[in-house]
C-alpha cells in the first residue's frame, strides 16, 4: 500500500503543498508500525493490506 493509498483511506493525514502531498515522518512512521503489527498478527497480508 503506498503513502498516497493510505491518505486516500485516511489512514494518515497529509498537507498539500503546492501539488503535492506532505506526510509528517511520526504519522508515517506511526502507520508503518501499525501495519506491521497487523502484518505479525496474522490480520495483514503479505501485500501490507489489512484483511
Amino acid at each position: 500500500m503506498t503513502l498516497r493509498q493510505w491518505a486516500l483511506d485516511g489512514k494518515i493525514p497529509f498537507t498539500w503543498v503546492g501539488r503535492e502531498r506532505r506526510f509528517s515522518s511520526v504519522d508515517v512512521r506511526s502507520a508503518d508500525d501499525r501495519r506491521r503489527l497487523l502484518a505479525e498478527s496474522g490480520q495483514c497480508s503479505e501485500r501490507g493490506q489489512v484483511s
